[in-house]
């Protein structure tokens, strides 16, 4: 479903709306790719939580559950992986050859927006992954343009996570 998204890299967020064959619910994601062919998504779910989701280019793969770190310009640095889930029981990781999704935000805009706010105010993503045990690759994604699609990805109203 997402791969057919990004057939070619875009340098600023793009917007792509869907409507549910069956259902007609409206959905949304907000996606931006790399000058390599990595793209970034982010989209709310059902829940109200938001998910991102870092997607390699065809025939790169990620270390078996591997953690990623993500760095909005030169905010702290984030870590994400499957601890929560080990846990608490918490979905908040998902893990695929090409494909890690990981929870970023609970989704109320009233109790704090964190990384979602960042990625409103930011300029540069980096994402730091690891192809294979000994090796580890930064991805860079430039965030500065469209800014619009992140709000209208997420369902957000003007003003919100500002």
């Amino acid at each position: 479903m997402l791969v057919s998204m990004f057939g070619s890299a875009s340098a600023q967020w793009e917007l792509d709306e869907s409507v549910d064959a069956m259902t007609d619910e409206v959905s949304r994601k907000a996606y931006v790719a790399s000058e390599d062919g990595h793209a970034f998504v982010v989209v709310r779910k059902n829940d109200g939580k938001v998910w991102g989701y870092l997607m390699l280019p065809e025939g790169e793969f990620f270390k078996i559950n591997d953690a990623v770190m993500l760095r909005v310009d030169k905010n702290k640095p984030k870590n994400f992986d499957d601890r929560l889930q080990r846990e608490f029981g918490v979905a908040s990781y998902e893990w695929k050859p090409d494909l890690l999704g990981f929870l970023i935000w609970h989704g109320k805009a009233g109790e704090g927006c964190g990384l979602v706010g960042e990625l409103l105010k930011g300029d540069e993503m980096v994402i730091r992954y690891h192809p294979r045990e000994s090796t580890l690759k930064d991805v860079r994604f430039d965030i500065s343009e469209n800014r619009k699609a992140v709000r209208a990805g997420l369902w957000l109203e003007e003003g919100q996570c500002e």
